[in-house]
């Protein structure tokens, strides 16, 4: 089984009776239990991955192959903004509210996935969820989507300015939940600790310099060295030749070529 990304979790991609599938094995039984009953009381009522399987401190789901909305926002940046995603999001959150009082406590955007053929989102991941209000979870999303490197773009804002119509969000809200987003940010590395972007390769299989090429208007230099710095952490050092280039990092020489 292919381990996938989770804070809490162990998730692994597997094959459940023939089909593709996503395995979730919960280190709390606790967890398990509110996310079960929240699939079963949503079922067949909201666009949810199907449960193919589930026993206590296991839930299997069908893998959805439809991408998720920060592959979405990443490729509206590229070709040009579209409400619709963003609409049928803030959809998703007022039928969810209706139907179980829950809402998603994360603003990730990863937790979503968008079907343009059926014009609607499938939400991921219910252990996060908790007694929101619809426009408190909006400005938690909202603020998220705007933090995203590159941060406060057109598209964002734009994105950001659908939630808040269709869900009623004041921009103070949303301001709010910035600032305390990026505390938690600054708390999760509230121990001092230096990052290393390691760009001392020849690009050999790229065919031409990498943290030099631009992605959205940035090298992808900078945009690594942006990410550090919107985790909180101060200390960046470059190891391989160009960090001059980018202001307030260390460059660190490599022994070898």
């Amino acid at each position: 089984m292919i381990p996938l990304y989770s804070k809490r979790n162990q998730v692994y991609a597997a094959v459940y009776q023939g089909r593709a599938a996503v395995e979730k094995h919960f280190a709390d039984a606790g967890d398990w239990a509110r996310e079960n009953g929240l699939y079963m009381a949503l079922e067949g009522m909201l666009p949810l991955p199907e449960v193919l399987h589930s026993e206590p401190g296991l839930i299997v789901t069908a893998y959805c192959p439809q991408p998720t909305l920060m592959a979405v926002l990443e490729k509206q940046e590229r070709d040009g903004f579209s409400h619709r995603p963003w609409r049928a999001l803030a959809e998703w959150i007022r039928r969810c509210h209706d139907l179980c009082g829950s809402l998603p406590e994360d603003g990730n955007l990863r937790n979503f996935l968008w079907d343009p053929a059926g014009g609607t989102v499938i939400g991921l991941d219910l252990e996060s969820f908790g007694p929101l209000t619809p426009d408190a979870c909006g400005a938690g999303i909202a603020a998220a989507l705007l933090s995203y490197s590159p941060t406060g773009t057109a598209v964002k804002k734009r994105a950001a300015g659908v939630l808040a119509a269709q869900l009623q969000i004041p921009d103070r809200a949303i301001q709010e939940e910035g600032k305390r987003l990026l505390e938690r940010r600054r708390g999760a590395s509230s121990r001092p600790f230096s990052a290393v972007v390691l760009m001392g390769g020849r690009s050999r299989r790229m065919g031409k310099d990498k943290a030099g090429s631009i992605l959205l208007g940035q090298t992808f230099l900078q945009r690594q060295v942006d990410k550090l710095k919107a985790l909180g952490i101060e200390d960046i050092m470059i190891s391989g030749p160009g960090g001059s280039s980018i202001p307030d990092v260390r460059e660190l020489e490599d022994e070898l070529p």
